[in-house]
């Protein structure tokens, strides 16, 4: 597995619910999208994200769940360009 270097991870939240989910007219303006019933995508950029070279600007610190990546957790979003 090779990472691009495309910085889509840092670009993007994911959401799990119990409950299906639906979007509010906010979520749609705010420019987040159903993933599938029970998971939303919301457009929000990681502080740490050097969006020019989408490098992390503080990698030795980052959090698990980046260091994990796409190991763990199992969405990616569908701009990712991981070669898996």
């Amino acid at each position: 597995m090779t990472c691009k270097k495309c910085g889509q991870c840092c670009r993007w939240s994911y959401f799990g619910f119990s409950i299906p989910v639906e979007l509010s007219p906010l979520l749609k303006l705010r420019g987040a999208e159903i993933v599938d019933s029970h998971v939303l995508r919301v457009p929000l950029v990681c502080s740490k994200l050097d969006q020019t070279t989408n490098l992390c600007t503080d990698y030795d610190n980052r959090p698990d769940v980046c260091k994990e990546f796409p190991e763990v957790g199992g969405i990616r979003p569908k701009e990712c360009k991981y070669d898996v």
